[in-house]
């Protein structure tokens, strides 16, 4: 059928239409009939005809069909009622709609917008029929990414988001809506108006759908492939739109769930593989072609240069396909052998020799690109980039803003638990905040750089809050002839060592909140106060020192939000803080809390002050708060000490005596092995308790990281440092080194609330956060001295813990918790009465080996191991002036831990003085059934039930040989690897 050529043959399309119309009455279909095909073939062609003759004037100032002006309302409405029959069309379940948004060569959009609008707003909603791949015409509009027609579309439907939602296709919920399909289909920074004109449009609903990848809007818009310069604006706009979607998880089938931002930093990671395979690829299958090319780098035809080898040194980026390799995002740490694991693994910081040279050599700056390619290639890409190009072209400086702003929101709008599982899935590689609430007031410079230099912390703290402390500096003493520096000015300057260890050695760039506890006096100077936090960026400011200066404030924390001020009761000062240069000249000052006291004036006259300084602050909200006063709570523990050590356990002299065997061996034979920590796999326990003092000497070493579960004020989004310890956490860590010296210690914090008046009690909802931690840390061993009651409030929290133990015992991780002391019932008390059998349940026993008379039925429990005044200092000890002795499963329960891990440590280090590269008894005895067997091959007593496990059986035994003999140190190793191959014994 021929088409209509021009606008000025109108009479010939109005034939052309009227000869395919009946002339049946408007809003009559025909009846089905016999001839129902062909009355289908004849909706079809006057469909393909009304197409046409769109087509054809496309070039007319005005679009007519049947000389109807399809610019005006009044002839489109009587189109309509003419062919209101044939629009729904037939073929591919299409109507017209459909037709005009998957057609070509249509006229401007503009020229039938009252055309389209019309369609729309018919009441067959012809914009949400989906075709039959289940496409609504909408969804053609977007993929096909035709910016106009959509905003026409849009515009004109009542409800456009319930057409924007629709996925694609109604038997699968799963797939694509506009919104995917938008930011799927950009192909250059044009796309992202119309991208985020559809996100204004839409709700929660189409912003969390997931398509049949499993993938939300949000994340299709952090894929790394799309990071160009305005990708950053469309993430913005979907998260300050739904600040849910950053909640949404994407399951990885091997990685596991994953946040947007998990999802960017996988996408990029994929990338740099892809890159570096791309590489290697052409590396080997492209070659120089003449001698020339072998003795320098040159261009080939191609575009590459080659090395002296004929390896690709670099290769010119043409299009996506041919990407330069983005560097690689910043790396973290690990430890010896430890294998990467977790949702987003953590990777060594060095340069992985291994890997092939060329990967470092590819990356070629962008800046010195054009110095690279030869003058007919940059011709060429001249004249290409004249016509504009369509390709998206992801850059690092994208990625890192994308990555910033997420930090960022995230840091700000979440809780601590949220945050970090947004940012690092289930293992906590970095800290996001700093908090020495409840630490010793004194602080010294090895607390700060040995104590605390295990802390990797993220480059945006969520906030740093310290308690009124003193540090003490190292004093040197002036030389002869020299007078002693004279102190200038009485401030403080205690906190600027830990401010500058946070920036220069630490890495932390922005601080969102401070909490500096400095009423006392003196406090430290502004000065001080500027020098602690210049570039910190401080949105949220309480740094408690009275009548501070707003100079402060201009200076270091220029675009503070929320400021507390803490007020001495001077009227001058409140007039100050209110002038046009005080608290006014911050930008983006929104609230300000008064901490308020009465100083000399009356109650009266000081509440007036306040009213008349809330009244010129406006619009800045202020709020009164009265100051308290008196020192907060003390946290330190109860624990007994004594000048007397009390009775000395023969179990724990043994292996106290072992332990300082074993140190011993191995510094004789470390310059022979050259690795004072020899191990391939270290043995890692990790403590579940109340956190660890870093400052105390015994376990400072063995720290290698930690978690915090714990929260000091949830409202206010403050927690309890794992690193800052109540006290039982330290003693249980000091047990465990005791017996093994070279274990290392992963610390998680529990969260507790008050049952009772003095009664506290741990969640199990930490608990079990505590112990996915470790499994996601792949831990060897899991300490918990402390047991859960199941009540009505915490059942459910119960189910998931139970659930958390099953989970680590199939991971093989040894597990050791303590049982009940009160008394002679059946022990109902978690992780103790979990279902797995796979759980060491330890008691206390007496220094004789007999179980402590409150520990209730005897074999319901594993082991009994010393729990009655057991000393937790190192044995002679110079230091040590008051020994604290602790009575109690709980002790039994790390010295349990300790012993399993001395044993594990014990056959490790065996097979590697052996030069064997078998891990075979490590692994084995990582079995639950096989160190059972193990303790008790060790040897136990009758009287306990072959509970008690006498140590010196074993490892007394066997090296008392070496001590009395008086061989020399460097044999001694042999005397392990004897011991080693008795504990590996089966019965």
């Amino acid at each position: 059928m021929r088409a209509s050529l021009d606008s000025e043959d109108n009479s010939e399309t109005t034939n052309k239409l009227d000869n395919n119309e009946d002339h049946r009455q408007p809003g009559v279909r025909p009846e089905a009939d016999s001839d129902s095909e062909s009355d289908e073939d004849e909706v079809q062609k006057t469909v393909d005809q009304i197409i046409a003759d769109i087509k054809a004037s496309k070039e007319a100032s005005v679009i007519k069909i049947s000389g109807y002006d399809l610019s005006n309302p009044t002839e489109v409405s009587r189109f309509l009622d003419r062919y209101e029959n044939y629009l729904s069309g037939v073929r591919e379940k299409k109507n017209l709609l459909h037709f005009i948004a998957d057609s070509h060569g249509m006229p401007s959009f503009g020229k039938i917008s009252a055309f389209i609008k019309a369609l729309v707003q018919m009441d067959a909603n012809l914009l949400a029929r989906r075709d039959e791949d289940g496409k609504t015409p909408l969804f053609c509009a977007v993929s096909r990414r035709k910016h106009k027609l959509v905003k026409i579309m849009c515009e004109a439907h009542s409800d456009p988001n319930s057409v924007l939602r629709m996925s694609k296709g109604p038997a699968n919920s799963k797939s694509s809506n506009c919104l995917h399909e938008a930011i799927l289909k950009k192909k250059n920074s044009r796309d992202d108006d119309l991208i985020k004109s559809l996100i204004e449009l839409t709700d929660d609903d189409t912003l969390l759908a997931v398509n049949d990848r499993g993938l939300t809007p949000l994340h299709l818009a952090v894929e790394y492939e799309r990071c160009d310069e305005g990708q950053v604006e469309v993430v913005e706009a979907l998260v300050n739109k739904c600040d849910r979607a950053l909640d949404k998880m994407y399951e990885h089938s091997e990685k596991g769930p994953l946040s947007p931002y998990l999802y960017l930093e996988y996408t990029y990671d994929e990338a740099i593989k892809k890159g570096r395979r791309d590489i290697e690829k052409r590396a080997i299958t492209e070659k120089p072609k003449s001698k020339e090319d072998e003795s320098r780098g040159s261009y080939s035809s191609k575009g590459r240069i080659y090395n002296k080898r004929g390896e690709v040194l670099y290769e010119e980026q043409r299009d996506s396909s041919m990407m330069k390799l983005p560097p690689e995002r910043p790396r973290i740490a690990q430890g010896p052998g430890e294998a990467p694991v977790g949702k987003f693994p953590s990777r060594p910081s060095t340069l992985d020799k291994s890997r092939d040279p060329l990967v470092v050599v590819v990356a070629v700056d962008d800046s010195n690109k054009d110095s690279l390619k030869s003058p007919a290639d940059k011709e060429r890409n001249k004249k290409s980039s004249s016509g504009g190009s369509s390709a998206l072209k992801p850059s690092n400086a994208s990625l890192e803003q994308m990555k910033e702003f997420l930090r960022l929101y995230c840091l700000r709008n979440r809780q601590h638990d949220d945050a970090v599982e947004f940012l690092y899935g289930m293992r906590q590689d970095k800290q996001i905040y700093f908090d020495l609430i409840g630490t010793n007031p004194k602080i010294t410079k090895d607390r700060i750089e040995n104590g605390l230099n295990h802390l990797n912390f993220e480059d945006i703290l969520q906030y740093v809050a310290i308690p009124q402390v003193e540090f003490e500096y190292d004093f040197i003493s002036p030389k002869a002839g020299q007078r002693a520096p004279k102190r200038n000015g009485s401030g403080r300057a205690d906190l600027m060592p830990l401010f500058n260890w946070l920036r220069d050695k630490k890495g932390v760039k922005r601080i969102l909140r401070v909490i500096i506890e400095d009423l006392q006096h003196p406090a430290h100077s502004d000065e001080v106060i500027e020098s602690c936090l210049n570039g910190m960026c401080v949105e949220t400011w309480d740094w408690r020192k009275h009548d501070l200066s707003p100079d402060v404030l201009h200076k270091v924390a220029p675009d503070v939000r929320v400021v507390h001020l803490y007020w001495g009761g001077n009227n001058a000062i409140l007039r100050a803080w209110s002038e046009a240069e005080g608290l006014k000249k911050l930008k983006k000052l929104k609230i300000v809390h008064l901490h308020s006291q009465q100083g000399l004036e009356t109650r009266d006259r000081t509440e007036e002050n306040i009213k008349q300084f809330k009244t010129r602050m406006l619009p800045i909200e202020v709020n009164q708060v009265k100051m308290k006063g008196g020192k907060a709570d003390s946290t330190s523990g109860s624990l007994a000490a004594t000048r007397d050590p009390y009775e000395r356990h023969k179990w724990l002299t043994s292996m106290e005596e072992y332990a300082d065997f074993l140190q011993t061996a191995e510094r004789a034979q470390k310059d022979d092995i050259g690795d004072p920590s020899p191990l391939k796999h270290p043995i890692t326990v990790a403590l579940i308790d109340d956190g660890v003092d870093v400052n105390d000497q015994n376990i400072q070493s063995r720290i290698i990281g930690g978690r915090s579960f714990c929260h000091r004020d949830k409202e206010q989004n403050l927690n309890q440092s794992y690193y800052v310890s109540g006290g039982h956490g330290t003693a249980m860590a000091r047990l465990i080194c005791k017996v093994c010296p070279g274990v290392n210690l992963f610390i998680l914090r529990l969260d507790e609330y008050f049952i009772e008046l003095g009664k506290r009690q741990i969640t199990a909802e930490s608990a079990t956060k505590a112990i996915r931690a470790a499994i996601e840390r792949r831990v060897d061993i899991i300490s918990m001295s402390w047991t859960i009651e199941r009540t009505e409030r915490n059942k459910h929290d119960i189910e998931k813990l139970a659930d958390a133990v099953r989970d680590a015992a199939s991971k093989g991780i040894l597990m050791f918790c303590a049982a009940t002391d009160q008394g002679a019932y059946k022990d109902t008390t978690y992780p103790a009465a979990s279902s797995t059998k796979k759980i060491f349940k330890i008691g206390a026993a007496e220094a004789s080996g007999a179980a402590l008379k409150w520990l209730g039925d005897q074999t319901l429990v594993d082991f009994i191991m010393p729990g009655h005044q057991v000393v937790t200092e190192q044995r002679d000890d110079p230091r040590i002036k008051n020994s604290t002795a602790l009575t109690g499963s709980s002790v039994a329960t790390a010295l349990a831990s300790g012993l399993a891990a001395v044993i594990l440590y014990t056959v490790q280090l065996a097979d590697v003085y052996r030069r064997s590269d078998d891990l075979g008894a490590y692994r084995s005895l990582k079995n639950y059934d096989r160190m059972k067997e193990a303790f008790s091959q060790i040897g136990t007593t009758k009287e306990s039930d072959n509970k008690y496990i006498t140590v010196w059986n074993r490892f007394t035994s066997v090296i008392k040989p070496a001590i009395s003999e008086q061989r020399p140190r460097d044999e001694w190793i042999d005397y392990i690897t004897t011991l080693a191959d008795q504990l590996m014994r089966t019965a």
